[in-house]
């Protein structure tokens, strides 16, 4: 039922809400999909999506691949409302995040955008934990996916795509990730639905 998967959604807000979750990471340096650290076959992996926090961030210097450094300023909210620096930011720039000036438009150092990006954080379990048995659920890993701003217009569209074509909301259906390249970006994230959860037991499971 609708309820039942809000609740759902509720219980993953906390671990939604991690800067540093004590799960996998997943990455997207260079455009190569990884999961600690290991590439991902043909940059693709099965996933179920249990929650997708908003998440902005800010870094002082420029981004260094080869140096990749913690941001200087992060918040993180499951509605996307009200958001403020997290506990965890030693010097907040700002008391909240719709006043701070690097959440202008045209704060950033080049261009019309914003200096604080607003991304969305992703939590998810893979897809082969899904079986016949719902009991397999409550072991399965949990990892987490930064998208990059870039790709957050793709995530918006899968949900989109899923509630038209199956009237169910992500954590209900196993996702397909693939990163591919792209000329402007250098590479995106792309999300299409595989198949729909079998049952609301196997939902129950990851309570």
């Amino acid at each position: 039922s609708e309820t039942f998967l809000a609740d759902l959604a509720k219980d993953a807000k906390e671990t939604a809400a991690q800067e540093r979750p004590a799960v996998g990471r997943i990455g997207l340096k260079s455009g190569q999909l990884t999961y600690q650290g290991q590439p991902m076959k043909d940059n693709k992996m099965e996933v179920l999506i249990l929650a997708a926090g908003f998440r902005n961030v800010y870094y002082m210097g420029k981004y260094n691949p080869d140096n990749v450094v913690p941001p200087n300023c992060f918040a993180v909210s499951l509605t996307g409302e009200n958001m403020a620096p997290h506990a965890n930011v030693v010097e907040p720039e700002h008391t909240d995040c719709d006043t701070c000036p690097m959440h202008e438009w045209g704060s950033a150092d080049t261009g019309r955008g914003k200096a604080c990006k607003e991304t969305r954080r992703l939590v998810l379990m893979p897809g082969s934990a899904v079986t016949d048995d719902p009991e397999v659920l409550k072991s399965a890993e949990l990892a987490v996916l930064d998208l990059p701003v870039t790709s957050t217009k793709e995530y918006a569209n899968y949900v989109n795509t899923l509630a038209a074509t199956a009237n169910v909301p992500p954590y209900a259906a196993i996702a397909e990730i693939h990163v591919v390249p792209d000329a402007k970006t250098q590479f995106k994230v792309k999300l299409h639905p595989l198949r729909i959860v079998p049952s609301q037991e196997h939902l129950l499971a990851l309570r």
